[in-house]
């Protein structure tokens, strides 16, 4: 594989755990940095090795030996930085959202066409091991027909009206932020929904703190979907079909285990009896060392057996990055793993939600 010099635009928290996974990549050469504010740009050259520090932004894309840019800026920012990018001759990869809504995102795709640059939105949870497993699972109807999914992924933020989560300029809202997550890993494992429908809770700058949504399948399966900067929620994923069930325990963003759960089909007809075993566990000594010590031994025994592990070194990040250079080497312009089309549905969903919920960006 071809070795990339990788750029960095913007330097937030995310930017951080994505220049730590670039480091675990034999060819991704960690080459530039900019942030409007340089004395930051600096410190982060400085924490993990990169070759430059640029002062000017125009300075940064005119670098002919620069070939990937990494966008971490605030989401409104996106779609005017992944087309300057673009045609400055840089491929992209855009942290998500990779726009704020479908509109943007086409103009985006079309500037990547136009300049024949690899354009991908970096849902970096698409890449992780376990998704991968997974929808494979699915695929071979290891839980038999998938008919329900819900998927969380909340915590408390306090409220802010200067942050950009909190923002209506700045593309800010828990749907945005966080419910991108369970939409896009819904269509991930169980495809484009017929139907959506979803309700929410504002802030009063007037983005969305806490919602609910709903996705209604073809096939009649259902998927419920909630995300919040309120409270704290489980943050996993459960998918339950009609010979078991798959639980992906938390972290949603980056999970390293999944569980299959048999199935325990309840027979509404089978007559009740009263045999020896019953008896047994009758016995006041038995009863006594079940209730006491039965779920603290025997439940995680079971739940290690149920459990499959996919550890990871690194932070995950990695994945996505080397998504992007393989893609390069065979010469396409987009990810085989997240399409842009796979990107624009999940906008056309939070376009529609965003509509429904009076909730409008001065970008739209």
């Amino acid at each position: 594989m071809n070795n990339y010099r990788w750029g960095i635009l913007g330097t937030g928290i995310i930017a951080h755990e994505f220049a730590k996974g670039l480091r675990f990549l034999s060819n991704a050469e960690l080459y530039s940095v900019y942030n409007r504010t340089f004395e930051k740009a600096e410190d982060f050259s400085v924490k993990y090795g990169f070759r430059h520090t640029v002062k000017e932004f125009d300075s940064f894309l005119k670098d002919p030996k620069l070939d990937i840019v990494y966008i971490a800026t605030p989401n409104h920012l996106h779609c005017e930085h992944a087309i300057r990018c673009m045609e400055a001759g840089k491929h992209v990869l855009i942290e998500k959202p990779m726009a704020l809504n479908v509109s943007q995102a086409e103009q985006i795709i079309q500037v990547s066409r136009k300049n024949k640059r690899f354009c991908m939105e970096a849902m970096w949870s698409r890449f992780i091991p376990v998704y991968l497993k997974v929808k494979a699972l699915l695929r071979q109807k290891a839980i038999g027909d998938a008919v329900f999914l819900n998927a969380t992924f909340g915590h408390p933020i306090p409220y802010n009206q200067d942050r950009f989560r909190y923002s209506l300029e700045k593309g800010g809202g828990s749907l945005l932020d966080l419910g991108v997550y369970p939409i896009s890993l819904a269509l991930m494992l169980l495809g484009n929904p017929e139907r959506v429908f979803g309700e929410c809770r504002k802030a009063e700058s007037g983005v969305d703190t806490l919602n609910r949504i709903t996705f209604n399948y073809q096939d009649g399966a259902i998927a419920n979907l909630e995300s919040t900067f309120d409270c704290q929620l489980s943050n996993g994923i459960w998918i339950g079909g009609t010979e078991g069930a798959i639980e992906i325990p938390a972290p949603i963003s980056h999970p390293d285990r999944y569980r299959i759960i048999p199935g325990n089909p309840y027979d509404v007809g089978r007559r009740p009896t009263f045999n020896m075993r019953d008896k047994v566990r009758q016995m006041p000594v038995v009863s006594t060392m079940l209730s006491g010590f039965g779920d603290t031994i025997f439940k995680p025994i079971q739940r290690r057996k149920q459990t499959h592990k996919r550890h990871f070194r690194g932070t995950g990040y990695q994945f996505e990055a080397e998504e992007v250079m393989k893609m390069l080497n065979r010469g396409k312009l987009e990810s085989e793993i997240i399409s842009l089309q796979d990107t624009v549905n999940v906008l056309k969903i939070t376009d529609q939600l965003r509509s429904e919920w009076e909730i409008t960006f001065p970008q739209d």
